[in-house]
């Protein structure tokens, strides 16, 4: 069965503009069915980086760290291996854009728990997450 999409028209203007501020390289929205948000190309149109780009309202100085689902890091990075593209978690939150360009020799250095929203009641946001140090991440600008 598949999720809800809670996803909307204005979330995906956002990306975009998140995009904007992120990188001058061209970048492609692709389809759901990747782990990643956009694929960003060279002046030949080959594929070097991709991006999962998130939207906080929640300043980064109030959070101990930042918690992304354990199963989107894995794929995020399995693709990158495989593919040999740099992939990059963007997060825009009120106090700046920020960035991390995915390590996967960092996979032993954080904390795996269990967590998720819950302002959605859908059970299925309760799951493993990877709680990702905030040093981790460089601002934009």
């Amino acid at each position: 069965m598949s999720r809800p999409l809670y996803e909307t028209a204005q979330d995906r203007v956002n990306e975009v503009a998140i995009m904007q501020r992120f990188t001058n390289a061209p970048f492609y929205k692709v389809p759901r069915s990747y782990p990643f948000d956009f694929a960003m190309t060279d002046k030949r149109g080959d594929i070097f980086a991709v991006a999962e780009v998130k939207n906080r309202s929640y300043a980064f100085a109030d959070i101990p760290d930042y918690m992304i689902a354990a199963n989107k890091i894995m794929k995020l990075l399995a693709f990158g291996e495989r593919l040999s593209v740099d992939c990059y978690l963007v997060v825009n939150a009120p106090d700046g854009l920020f960035f991390w360009h995915l390590d996967p020799k960092a996979l032993d250095k954080f904390r795996l728990t269990m967590g998720g929203r819950s302002d959605r009641n859908d059970p299925a946001d309760s799951e493993p997450v990877c709680r990702l140090p905030l040093d981790w991440f460089e601002r934009v600008g």
